[in-house]
């Protein structure tokens, strides 16, 4: 298995490589040095073990019989328990990594010859929301991004695996067409699903409070989100917690730490 080394500028360096089946596997101690995590040891406890691969990697080392080459096993981890390790950092960039490595790394492992370009990003689709004034554009589009996504890697499977700019245009077309369709279905409904959302938020927080005991933890309150049917992605519950703080009514060390609402 031949490894690839991406380096950033802010992470380090990240070593990637494809396992038997062809799947994408990342180095934990690369990914927990760019995440903050402090022992990758305790830090692989806590994942999937079913999601854990062992790596041979050979390192060249010098003695005083002079240079040879050892081979140690290193752990990497797949997509799933990288999301894992995203969701226990702390760190305020861990997004940026997530995005980094979701929109450069893996679509540059996919690469026949070259990099594969995406024309069509969610900052575009952010900067077109705007425009709109319209969050329900933006939801959606998060949506028609990943089946656009689908359908040109399906191509690209039924093409040899060769990214033409066929199907680069065919993957604009079709999130564009699926937004398009989307809105006109949706898009008032959703726009009047927000509006009683945000004029709901003034007492949401406390009403979701209710839900939860008196010390909680943050897995807790993704089961409550969840019930409720919210979001449960991580940035969206540190936020929600970020912003109880922020109005006195729990007060926490970290977001892996037990949170208590204030009396």
């Amino acid at each position: 298995m031949e490894i690839q080394i991406f380096s950033n500028s802010k992470f380090g360096q990240l070593r990637v490589v494809l396992n038997e089946k062809g799947e994408t596997v990342f180095c934990l101690a690369d990914v927990c040095k760019a995440l903050d995590l402090a022992n990758p040891s305790q830090v692989k406890m806590r994942l999937d073990s079913t999601n854990l691969h062992s790596v041979e990697v050979c390192t060249k080392s010098t003695n005083r019989h002079g240079e040879y080459v050892r081979t140690t096993k290193m752990t990497y981890i797949g997509e799933p328990n990288l999301y894992r390790c995203i969701f226990q950092s702390n760190k305020k960039e861990a997004k940026e990594f997530q995005d980094w490595v979701f929109n450069t790394v893996l679509p540059q492992i996919r690469k026949t010859g070259g990099y594969i370009p995406v024309g069509v990003e969610d900052d575009e689709n952010e900067h077109l929301a705007s425009l709109y004034g319209s969050e329900p554009y933006l939801v959606l589009s998060y949506r028609a991004t990943v089946i656009a996504w689908l359908k040109g890697m399906m191509l690209y499977v039924m093409n040899d695996c060769k990214w033409t700019k066929q199907i680069q245009d065919y993957m604009e077309w079709s999130l564009r067409y699926d937004l398009w369709v989307k809105m006109r279905i949706f898009g008032d409904m959703l726009d009047t699903a927000f509006n009683d959302e945000e004029k709901a938020t003034r007492r949401g927080p406390m009403n979701m409070l209710t839900m939860l005991k008196d010390e909680f933890t943050m897995e807790d309150l993704i089961l409550v989100r969840r019930q409720l049917g919210k979001s449960v992605d991580t940035t969206s519950v540190k936020n929600q917690l970020s912003t109880w703080r922020k109005r006195k009514l729990v007060d926490f060390d970290s977001f892996d730490t037990v949170i208590r609402k204030k009396k």
